[in-house]
């Protein structure tokens, strides 16, 4: 309840959370795609964790996101940074887990969103004006809203001082993207995947990268000893 936060000890520093997404190939819907949600958690204070899944496969793909940010040390007094493109399916996601959560719109996709309205307007002024319209004030109004989205674009891209050192781009997770989606997934022309199978490889793979997968072995299966860097199960080595 928000009147116990109060008595939660100090929260460490913020968590950023960086969301974005990929495509696979439809095994079950031929000629189509599916997506894939790919993220990364980097706390201030604590090693940074990824974490990937189908979301439209995952029974409880905000209790994962959940499962991935409180062994960071989130809590519910904790400032958690959600940095992403602002997708429905992304959105829906990290409105979740913290009440305290700050939502951000990565640098790159308003870049976007401005040029497509800075393409609005040289369109507004070439376009074919109404018989009754007056061309020098239209033109005047068209000036008017191209200044003032050159400003806007010089203050989001040089913003204030108080914004220095903070992340502002989802960079960090789009190279995640490329690692956790590469040639097994995409880069064969011919492979496809259904949701299951992708889904679990994804859980697969984030192991390896968080380097916990040796540990996730050790608890499902107690009696599990190494062999030099490769778990290995008892009834195997015997």
């Amino acid at each position: 309840m928000p009147n116990d936060w109060n008595a939660l000890p100090p929260a460490e520093g913020p968590i950023t959370v960086g969301i974005d997404g990929g495509y696979l190939r439809n095994w079950t819907k031929q000629k189509t795609n599916f997506e894939v949600i790919v993220g990364k958690s980097v706390p201030t204070e604590r090693p940074a964790k990824c974490f990937a899944m189908v979301q439209i496969y995952d029974d409880k793909p905000k209790r994962r996101l959940f499962d991935v940010l409180s062994p960071q040390g989130m809590q519910m007094n904790q400032d958690v940074v959600f940095m992403s493109d602002a997708r429905k399916a992304v959105r829906e996601l990290q409105l979740y887990p913290n009440p305290r959560a700050t939502h951000m719109l990565d640098w790159f996709h308003i870049t976007m969103r401005v040029s497509v309205l800075g393409q609005f307007l040289k369109g507004l002024r070439h376009a074919k004006l109404e018989e009754d319209a007056a061309p020098l004030t239209v033109t005047g109004l068209v000036d008017e809203m191209e200044c003032a989205l050159a400003r806007t674009k010089w203050n989001l891209w040089h913003g204030r001082p108080a914004r220095e050192g903070l992340v502002i781009s989802t960079a960090f997770v789009e190279s995640l993207v490329n690692s956790l989606l590469g040639k097994r997934f995409t880069k064969e022309p011919q492979m496809q995947w259904m949701h299951r199978g992708a889904h679990l490889l994804l859980q697969t793979r984030t192991l390896v990268v968080n380097g916990e997968l040796e540990a996730t072995f050790r608890q499902w299966y107690p009696a599990m000893r190494t062999n030099g860097a490769q778990p290995v199960l008892l009834s195997e080595a015997a």
